[in-house]
């Protein structure tokens, strides 16, 4: 089976997933499976080649020239451009998440739906409103084409994907969803906030608007990918509680280096925590700084990393799983576009494509 493969976005998660390609491609070749890398796109342009882009090359080239210009095959053009000349059987879309409009991703997202091209999504531009899920849905359903996007929530951590091998009635989450958050938050023992952000952003780990993770609303847009995908409920992101530290503040702003060196000394530490319950047919989420003893097991996630708590019945059965690790930087990411990527070639292999 062949199948050609678009990326849009070459940002850390996209150089991460282009140094895996080579491993992709002898995992795709012991399936039977001839996966061609047909385009690349960034803000620059796209680079198209038919009969396939080497990975190595282009992931050379782009780190040295920070953009595409000048490779081979490129072509001044945009993703619609990109799309309409690759006709890719999968596009990968790892643009950045634009919680006002959704671009320069969205539109695209859906022009491929409907034109019954698969996707895979890192960004979360689908999560900002119910309008945008419901035109994702729609548009995936009618033109039967895969719609998958674990990337979009806890970076590395495949809990879309372990809790659909499950059949649990969830009533509760709790969860810490911001890697670059709980990253700042573990330097402010020994820094002030301003250079523990500008750590962050060195590191790679906060958004290009580091204000989306630090106020909260990257984990108000994931909390409302976890409704969707574990409880089966749209929430617009708004309708996700956001609460800060003082009145003025929402998220981790605000919070300061004695504050959280005070609340050391008791054996007490803060996590930017989501909570998210299910009483009767209602859900509520919420995002907020909250204080936790030194033996709670939130507590002891450290760095990046993200954890997860999903708590709720099988028939009688009380069920309480707990999953944690890595939640931000390109790597851990681009793991989990490589094993939504390799659930869709799966799954078009199966029903014979090609």
């Amino acid at each position: 089976m062949k199948s050609k493969i678009a990326i849009a976005g070459l940002g850390n998660v996209g150089k991460g997933l282009l140094k895996m390609w080579g491993q992709l491609e002898r995992w795709a070749a012991d399936k039977d499976i001839d996966m061609l890398l047909v385009a690349a796109i960034d803000s620059s342009g796209a680079v198209i080649n038919k009969n396939g882009i080497k990975a190595k090359s282009l992931l050379d080239h782009k780190t040295t020239y920070k953009n595409l210009s000048g490779f081979a095959g490129f072509r001044n053009i945009n993703m619609k451009g990109a799309i309409d000349i690759a006709t890719p059987d999968i596009l990968i879309d790892l643009t950045p998440t634009n919680i006002e409009t959704g671009e320069p991703g969205f539109q695209e997202v859906v022009r491929a739906l409907e034109n019954g091209i698969n996707v895979v999504v890192s960004s979360k531009n689908h999560l900002r409103s119910v309008s945008a899920l419901r035109e994702i849905e729609n548009a995936a359903k009618k033109h039967g084409a895969l719609f998958l996007d674990g990337p979009s929530v806890m970076g590395g951590i495949p809990v879309f994907e372990i809790m659909n091998g499950m059949n649990i009635k969830i009533s509760s989450v709790r969860a810490i969803l911001n890697g670059s958050s709980n990253y700042i938050l573990g330097l402010l023992e020994e820094k002030q906030f301003d250079g523990a952000l500008s750590e962050a952003m060195r590191m790679g780990y906060a958004e290009a608007n580091y204000e989306y993770d630090i106020k909260g609303h990257d984990s108000a847009l994931k909390a409302v990918g976890l409704c969707y995908r574990l409880f089966g409920r749209k929430i617009s992101v708004g309708q996700v509680r956001l609460k800060g530290i003082s009145e003025g503040h929402i998220g981790i702003d605000g919070i300061k280096s004695e504050y959280i060196r005070k609340l050391k000394k008791n054996r007490k530490s803060v996590k930017l925590i989501c909570s998210i319950e299910r009483k009767g047919d209602r859900i509520t989420a919420s995002v907020a700084p909250t204080i936790l003893d030194s033996n709670d097991q939130f507590a002891k996630i450290e760095g990046v990393n993200n954890a997860i708590e999903i708590k709720g019945k099988a028939n009688g059965s009380e069920f309480s799983i707990f999953l944690s690790g890595p939640g931000a930087g390109g790597d851990a990411t681009a793991s989990r576009v490589a094993g939504n990527l390799k659930m869709a070639l799966e799954c078009l292999r199966r029903c014979g494509h090609g």
